[in-house]
């Protein structure tokens, strides 16, 4: 196992590396070239994922491998983060600060992704509604009221 995680962190390294590939591109081709930009980080995009895949391949690591690893780097992630904002002032003037601030960024919107998808999914779901629903006119369901009809705005006779 030790040595899938090794072949796990040069994974999130690529990955890493990716990050810092597409701010450079931003930088350089975003404001004058705007479709240049945005094909150079689809294609860069794709190539990392082929390559994630490949090693993936390469050093036979299971799905469970790779959650396992992706669930190990979440604290990782963070503690780089704040030790980062720790330092600040000794690297804002390097380009590590602009790195960091893209790796937290991306971090951010990772963590939303992972947090958020599931309760998005779940509120999809009829019977969710539903029981949010009744939990939340808990109180008038028990003096049997007419909750939808007062939902749909419709007047009782």
């Amino acid at each position: 196992m030790l040595h899938r995680l090794f072949h796990f962190s040069i994974i999130m390294i690529v990955s890493l590396w990716h990050m810092q590939t597409v701010n450079v591109g931003r930088q350089w081709l975003s404001a004058d070239h705007h479709f240049a930009y945005r094909l150079f980080k689809a294609i860069f995009s794709l190539a990392v994922v082929f390559t994630v895949l490949a090693l993936s391949f390469i050093c036979s690591l299971s799905f469970m491998d790779l959650i396992l690893c992706w669930l190990a780097f979440l604290p990782t992630g963070w503690g780089l983060i704040l030790f980062a904002q720790a330092i600040r002032p000794k690297i804002e003037n390097t380009g590590l600060w602009d790195f960091t601030q893209v790796f937290a960024r991306a971090y951010d919107y990772g963590m939303g992704v992972v947090l958020f998808f599931p309760i998005a999914l779940l509120a999809w779901l009829p019977i969710i509604s539903a029981f949010q629903t009744r939990f939340l006119f808990n109180e008038a369901f028990n003096r049997r009221l007419h909750i939808q009809p007062i939902l749909a705005g419709k007047k009782q006779t």
